[in-house]
């Protein structure tokens, strides 16, 4: 989690929220609910997204589709979502994207799902990128699906490379 994006008064929170289990994340999602500013609830509906565990990362995907946290939330949600789930960040956004695209200012649009990709850790994510560019993207407003694309493949190219040395070296350190 990048812990730079959120304020220092937030930081804590988001640890907390990172590793919530479910109770946790309900005593959250009270906070949010009756957070007392906008900037607040804003805040905390985002921590709520920023979660390792699968089941309450759907949950908060779930949340974003409701009218309860504010629609501009909605789209930070689900790219919270994204850094540890890319894939079901994308699968959410797919499904739900004339939902979705109501709360992105027109020029973002063409980036959204590209921008939730570049989380992405595998090459199972391009199938899913490529499918939504070509069904809601123009052709030529696609750079953003190119560079998502380069992106992954990078990654999964050091990843690949360079993995396998590493755990030699552990094993060498522990052996």
């Amino acid at each position: 989690m990048r812990l730079y994006l959120f304020p220092p008064s937030t930081r804590v929170l988001a640890i907390v929220a990172l590793h919530a289990d479910a109770k946790t994340w309900d005593a959250l999602h009270a906070l949010a609910k009756s957070a007392p500013s906008a900037l607040e609830k804003q805040e905390l509906y985002v921590l709520l997204s920023h979660v390792r565990d699968r089941a309450l990362a759907e949950k908060a995907l779930a949340l974003a589709g409701t009218n309860e946290p504010p629609l501009t939330n909605r789209p930070s949600m689900i790219r919270a979502v994204s850094v540890h789930f890319p894939d079901m960040a994308i699968d959410y956004a797919s499904a739900h994207w004339n939902e979705v695209i109501v709360s992105l200012e027109p020029d973002s649009r063409s980036e959204y799902v590209p921008d939730l990709a570049e989380n992405s850790r595998g090459l199972s994510t391009l199938p899913k990128l490529h499918a939504f560019a070509d069904a809601h993207i123009p052709a030529g407003a696609q750079g953003d699906v190119r560079k998502a694309d380069a992106t992954i493949r990078f990654y999964a190219k050091i990843r690949a490379a360079h993995l396998p040395e590493l755990d030699r070296w552990l094993a060498a350190q522990h052996g």
